[in-house]
Parts: structure tokens; C-alpha cells; sequence
């Protein structure tokens, strides 16, 4: 066997015959090295300890094929390829693959990615059956993949949360579009998707945030939250919960600024699939059920200002709940009420005399609550048990005269009628 030294002299030679021949794009660098060179026409075999670059692409393993008229690069043994692309690291390990080097596409066979995602310290964990990459990494397509962020990969455990699906497509810091697609949380599938998007933009809708936990009522499910703008006025949340025993929820929130005169707030938030509808076996049963958005809340709050009360502010809340209830033992308790809240108050109504400052400031305060307390029965019917009705007034005024004398009038009336409609 040559030696090293001159099977580096060898492969100087053949580096320098591949750029200038006319196969190869004019801007396209390729380097190799290996023990062992065998070559046929245009066509090179390289074996032990081989490393190739092409540009910004570094591609190692124990056996490569080199094709210097097809311009390709393959191998059916394992290797490991490394790129870097505008700051960002990307690794990929697999069985085979083909490097078209004219039009930077990567196919990779059962192989893994793991990339560097937007947020610092972050990491991207793709693998498949088929993993192509499209110009070292501007675009990642995936056949019958796992996805996931969690960095258990690395340390050989199950992730806490992960998505397989059939097809993927994943653009770095932009989405990924999977299709076909199972959530799994600590390795148990939770739910089914025919269509899954997470958007990754630093702009529009914006910063993905996942979290997981596990409770009594829902089982293990994972919260996912983003955020959007539509203009200087417009701007909210979005959340999606998905749980391994009550499927799905969506919600949002939506804050509009109509300033200086009001502002207005509103929470939505409910389960669009009723688990119980599917689960009950009972034909008779099943009619009892609502099959959609049965656990739902909204709640809303304007707040208005008067160009003739500058100093006023009045501010109106109303809060509709009628939800399965998460800290309870018992999976059939409810949390179910209404609420309505009026508030106003002037820190300057009324100053009678210039030369004495003598202010009158009011403030107001109704507010009526709804609570029933409400199980589900034997024949899957949501039954109130307990009905209460409260209204409380509250009136606070405070005077003042200069800056010295300050006394205030105060006063509640609360009125609670309570109602038991059935003992279970």
C-alpha cells in the first residue's frame, strides 16, 4: 500500500484535475482524502478514513464514490456530513446517501439531522427513512420522520415531547408542515393529526413556546402558544392544548387599542372535540351529549374613556365558564358560572371654587355572579347540583379639600341567594 505522504501527492493531483475539468461548475471546490484511491476513468473509489469538502459541505465515512462526470458523491456505508450556513451548524448521520454536487441536494437513507435552531442554545432532532436536504439545509424534506426539540435525544432518552409523521417539510426558523401526524408525550401517543403546523418566523405570527405537564382530568398533554400582529391597533395569542385524554383545545386572545377613547380585550378558549361524545358506547347516552366545544370559556373586557370626563374611566368585564374541572379528584365535577362587572371612577369629577381645591372623586362598582356547581350522571347528562346567585354594590367616594383635609364616604350592599336543585 503507498504510503500516506504520497497518496496525498496523488490526490493533490486529482483535486487540481477535477477543478479544471468541465464537468465541474467553475465556483465549485471539492477536496478529498483517504488511504486508499482507486480510480477508473472519472469515476473514484476512496476507503479508510475519508473526508471530503465540498464548499461549506464536510462529508466523512470509511468508504465514498466519487463521480466526476455525474457530479455525484455516494456511498451505501455510514457517514457523517457537517455544514455550516449562516451561523448555523447542521449534522447529519445515516446508512447512504447522494450528494449531487451541481445542485447541493442531499439524499440521505435512515438517517438523523440535528440542526441549530433560532433561539440560543436550541436544537432542531430530525429523523427518518428518507431525509433530502435542498441546498445544504434551505430546506428539509423528511419520509416517515420522528421531530423534536427536546435534548433528551442526545442523551439516548425518550424526548418529553415529539411528533411523527409521514411527510414533513421543514424550513429552519421559518415552519414545519407535517402530514399524517401522531403527538407522543414521554413516548405514549396522545393524539392524531391529518395536517400539524408549527410556524418558527421571528415575524407575524411568532415565538413557538411548548410546555408539558400531567393531571388527573386530561392526562399528559402538551401546551403550545404563539403570537401575533396585524397592526399598530391588532395584536394577540394563540394556544393549543393537546391532551391524551380530552384530545384538543384551541384559544386565543385579541387585544384592540382604539385609544385614547377605549380598549378591549377577549379570551376564547374551549375543546372543539368532546371526548365523552366518542367514548359513550350507549346509543341512548350519546344523545345526552353535546359532541362539540361542550367545555368552553370567553371572557371580555372594555374599558371606555368620555372626552366630557377626562379623569373617568369605565371599565365593563364579563366572564362565561362552564368547564370540566382540573383540580378536582372527581373527573365528573364541573366549574361552571357567570360573571358581570361594572366599574367607574373619576379621579376628578367636579372642583366647584378655583381658589379652594375641593375635589370630589366617586367610584362605583356592581357586580353579579352566577355559580353552579354541576356533575354528570349515570345517563351522561351534565346535572346542576348547586345554583348560587350573589350581587354586591359598592360605592367609595373621597373628598378633598386643599391638601390637607381628606374624608371619604363608603359603602357595600351584597345580596346572595343560594339554591340546592340536587344531592347526588
Amino acid at each position: 500500500m503507498a504510503s500516506r505522504s504520497k497518496i496525498a501527492v496523488t490526490l493533490l493531483g486529482l483535486y487540481f484535475g477535477i477543478l479544471c475539468s468541465s464537468s465541474y461548475a467553475a465556483d465549485t471546490k471539492v477536496k478529498y482524502s483517504a488511504d486508499t484511491v482507486t480510480r477508473v476513468k472519472e469515476k473514484i473509489v476512496l476507503k479508510g478514513n475519508v473526508k471530503i469538502t465540498v464548499d461549506e459541505v464536510d462529508i466523512t465515512g470509511e468508504e465514498i464514490d466519487l463521480d466526476a462526470t455525474e457530479k455525484i458523491v455516494s456511498t451505501d456505508k455510514p457517514f457523517k456530513i457537517h455544514t455550516l450556513k449562516e451561523g448555523k451548524n447542521t449534522e447529519i448521520n445515516g446508512k447512504s446517501f447522494i450528494f449531487n454536487i451541481d445542485t447541493k441536494r442531499l439524499v440521505t437513507k435512515f438517517a438523523s439531522l440535528e440542526t441549530d435552531a433560532d433561539s440560543p442554545g436550541q436544537k432542531v432532532y430530525i429523523s427518518g427513512e428518507e431525509i433530502t436536504l435542498f441546498n445544504k439545509g434551505e430546506r428539509v424534506s423528511v419520509i416517515n420522520g420522528d421531530f423534536t426539540t427536546c435534548e433528551y435525544i442526545e442523551q439516548g432518552k425518550t424526548p418529553h415531547y415529539s411528533l411523527k409523521a409521514t411527510k414533513m417539510d421543514f424550513i429552519p426558523n421559518d415552519r414545519l408542515i407535517a402530514w399524517n401526524t401522531s403527538i407522543y408525550t414521554g413516548g405514549n401517543k396522545v393524539f392524531w393529526y391529518p395536517l400539524w403546523y408549527i410556524p418558527l418566523k421571528s415575524n407575524g405570527i411568532q415565538s413557538l413556546g411548548a410546555d408539558i405537564g400531567k393531571n388527573e382530568t386530561e392526562g399528559t398533554f402538551i401546551n403550545f402558544r404563539g403570537d401575533y400582529t396585524w397592526n399598530d391597533y391588532h395584536d394577540g395569542n394563540w394556544f393549543a392544548r393537546v391532551m391524551e385524554k380530552k384530545y384538543l383545545g384551541l384559544g386565543f386572545d385579541h387585544t384592540w387599542l382604539a385609544l385614547p377613547t377605549s380598549q378591549s380585550y377577549l379570551f376564547a378558549y374551549g375543546n372543539p372535540v368532546n371526548q365523552r361524545y366518542l367514548a359513550e358506547t350507549n346509543a341512548d347516552n350519546k344523545k345526552n351529549i353535546n359532541p362539540f366545544f361542550e367545555d368552553k370559556q370567553i371572557y371580555l373586557e372594555h374599558k371606555q374613556w368620555l372626552p366630557f370626563l377626562p379623569y373617568a374611566e369605565t371599565k365593563f368585564t364579563t366572564d362565561y365558564k362552564d368547564f370540566y374541572n382540573v383540580g378536582s379528584l372527581s373527573t365528573n365535577v364541573r366549574e361552571n358560572y357567570n360573571r358581570y362587572d361594572l366599574d367607574f371612577a373619576d379621579s376628578e369629577i367636579y372642583q366647584p371654587f378655583r381658589d379652594t381645591v375641593l375635589k370630589f372623586n366617586p367610584r362605583f362598582n356592581a357586580n353579579y355572579e352566577k355559580n353552579r356547581t354541576s356533575v354528570l350522571n349515570q345517563q351522561a347528562l351534565i346535572v346542576p347540583t348547586q345554583v348560587n346567585n350573589a350581587l354586591t354594590l359598592t360605592s367609595n367616594n373621597t373628598f378633598k379639600i386643599n391638601e390637607d383635609i381628606n374624608f371619604g364616604l363608603s359603602s357595600t350592599l351584597r345580596n346572595t341567594i343560594g339554591q340546592t336543585l340536587f344531592n347526588p
